[in-house]
């Protein structure tokens, strides 16, 4: 056993992409070396970068009302994380505040945990909108740093270990997701520092490596549910490559322990979620109506957007020159048209570039690498690291690719690894391969980074820095604006939040069907004013009418946004069993925005024209109207007597 033991840890050694050797005396750690005054530039440094890589927006913090869509639904996290914890009538993670009156489970909702939490202490100083940018915004300079920390693990050059950083924080994925406001899947920033601590604890199997690894997948775990799982195939991976390499003690059962500990730690600590979670995956209510494969196929990358720029957002170079990379134009136009074709409302899934010059850098690295005239000196340390981030960059991106290969918008039939993601309990959730190019972005900036190192210490300073700057501009999406134009809440819900009698609001339109979803989620916004129940609402995974409202109630099928826009056929309104369902629903309030169903009409002023004749018949008329929004009024309590 002793011999068996001492032959483990000599393979650990000479395989782990952490351990020294005295290949080019390379130091265990980089990172032993940093002082807390480097610590204290870089992350003033980082600061500067991230005002500088999301101007203007950057600046309009707290000037700014959410954008829409999964914006506005996070606010509403906020806001309902608050009314949850501090009000005894309610539970987290059950809502009767939407789809009343039955109300609906949260399981399955994607809230960023950590940063609604975070945000409870804070909601009666700042408005929830301030701390929602506050929240996006802050994530740039803290996943910055957390990557630097993790490159200094073996780049000794601070220079190569910022840029690592930059490529990871301020990649065309994190931007655009900035743009559109989806905190969970900004929230990066413990994702490098789980890595750091796992692969510590693979090298050097330490009780506190363990624990600290356990702690940030706990944070991550929290923040997102999206890169907690991509945390999890991180540690699947690694543990795999280092098991190949035979760099791992097989006969160590403490070793083996730690290591389970971290994952099972936060898995045992996040049970009160991850169990209704489970409970809702094995409901027809949640699973009948979602094929995850099928969406997985919409939200997977396409192989050429690994290197093609502004698919969704121009880039920095676009919109100044009007060429970025090796291809004209009209190559970019025409590709980047057929990347989003087919896509529909998961156009949002579309952006995976990881740039021209990083994959110059990386090409040119490892096709020089046995001569040190190209790759400069390095450590076997050093050549480890890059192969571990290179394999790593590689078969995330695979698995980015999803269930099956899509080139320039043409869905291939040669099946990818991704579809045994997809089969593992749990994971088929994550519906968005595309997601994983936050892990293929922080192994390409490791790779540059180690790269850029070596290429320092060679002496070619000028070149690494000519690098850095190509390496920002390449990435850049400055100009940044936003996708969709914040709007200011109508003034009608201040009034309606000051009315004392209780009551549920109807928002017109609003619906059942996926293709409401925008004003469903608009409504949820405007709840965070008003704080009434609403008949409708939406969640990362909503049922179709789960209380049969449409069916039962003739006046709310004759209100819904489907019956409105023609996708199902109306009913005739009988106007006194109408007053009475709205009252057996307790209605107070019906809200009406006549330019969104002129809109959705084709701009056809007779739906609006009729909705408000309707229900002027049933309550008389508007007790408010700005020529926007119409508000009218009843009273469930006598309506019911």
């Amino acid at each position: 056993m002793a011999r068996s033991d001492s032959r483990s840890r000599t393979l650990s050694r000479s395989e782990s992409p952490e351990l020294p050797d005295k290949e080019g005396g390379c130091s265990d750690s980089a990172s032993a070396g940093v002082s807390r005054r480097e610590l204290a530039w870089v992350a003033l440094l980082y600061l500067l970068a991230s005002f500088l890589a999301t101007y203007p927006l950057g600046f309009w913090i707290g000037r700014e009302f959410p954008v829409g869509g999964d914006s506005w639904q996070n606010v509403w996290n906020l806001w309902w994380t608050r009314t949850a914890v501090l009000g005894a009538k309610y539970d987290l993670l059950s809502c009767p505040v939407i789809f009343h009156p039955g109300g609906l489970s949260l399981a399955l909702h994607s809230n960023s945990y950590f940063n609604t939490f975070l945000s409870i202490p804070f909601q009666g100083l700042l408005s929830i909108e301030t701390l929602h940018s506050l929240s996006l915004w802050i994530y740039f300079p803290a996943s910055a740093i957390a990557a630097y920390g993790l490159a200094r693990r073996w780049v000794r050059s601070p220079l190569a270990a910022f840029l690592a950083g930059w490529i990871f924080a301020f990649s065309p994925y994190r931007m655009e997701r900035y743009a559109v406001e989806q905190i969970d899947l900004v929230s990066t920033a413990f994702i490098p520092l789980f890595v750091l601590f796992l692969l510590k604890y693979l090298s050097k199997p330490k009780v506190s490596a363990a624990l600290s690894a356990s702690f940030f997948l706990l944070l991550q775990m929290l923040s997102s549910w999206y890169s907690g799982a991509f945390c999890m195939l991180f540690f699947l991976f690694a543990v795999l490559y280092y098991w190949l390499g035979d760099a791992l003690p097989r006969g160590a059962r403490r070793f083996w322990l730690g290591l389970g500990a971290i994952v099972v730690i936060p898995i045992v600590v996040m049970l009160p979620l991850i169990v209704p979670m489970l409970k809702d995956l094995s409901s027809p209510l949640y699973s009948r109506h979602v094929d995850q494969l099928q969406v997985s196929k919409a939200t997977s990358s396409d192989l050429l957007a690994f290197v093609t720029p502004g698919v969704l957002i121009p880039s920095f170079l676009q919109q100044t020159t009007g060429w970025h990379g090796p291809l004209p134009r009209s190559v970019l136009d025409a590709l980047s048209a057929r990347i989003l074709e087919g896509r529909g409302s998961n156009v949002l899934e579309a952006t995976s570039y990881v740039g021209w010059v990083n994959l110059a850098i990386i090409l040119v690295f490892w096709a020089g690498w046995k001569r040190r005239s190209l790759s400069g000196p390095r450590s076997g340390l050093q050549k480890r690291a890059a192969r571990f981030w290179t394999v790593a960059a590689v078969v995330f991106g695979v698995l980015a690719l999803g269930p099956i290969l899509q080139i320039a918008g043409w869905q291939t039939r040669v099946p990818l690894p991704y579809a045994l993601i997809n089969a593992i309990p749990g994971f088929s959730v994550l519906r968005a391969p595309v997601r994983l190019s936050l892990l293929v972005m922080l192994a390409v900036g490791m790779v540059v980074a180690l790269a850029l190192d070596c290429w320092w210490r060679a002496g070619r300073k000028r070149l690494v820095l000519a690098l850095a700057v190509l390496i920002a501009v390449d990435l850049a999406v400055v100009p940044l604006h936003r996708l969709y134009e914040g709007q200011p809440v109508p003034a009608v819900y201040a009034e309606i939040a000051e009315d004392n009698v209780p009551g549920v609001v109807l928002e017109v339109p609003s619906g059942y069907e996926f293709p409401s979803y925008w004003y469903n989620v608009r409504a949820m916004y405007y709840q965070t004013r008003h704080h009434r129940p609403l008949l409708v609402g939406y969640i990362s995974r909503t049922p179709i009418d789960p209380y049969g409202l449409l069916e039962d109630y003739p006046i709310i099928r004759a209100l819904s946004f489907e019956s409105l826009t023609g996708e199902s056929p109306p009913d005739q309104i009988d106007m006194e069993r109408a007053r009475a369902d709205l009252a057996t629903l307790g209605v107070r309030y019906v809200i009406v925005h006549p330019g969104d169903l002129t809109y959705e009409a084709g701009g056809d002023e007779a739906v609006a024209a009729r909705v408000r004749g309707m229900l002027e018949a049933m309550f008389g008329p508007a007790v408010f109207d700005d020529g926007e929004t119409l508000a009218f009024r009843s009273d469930p309590e006598a309506e019911q007597k």
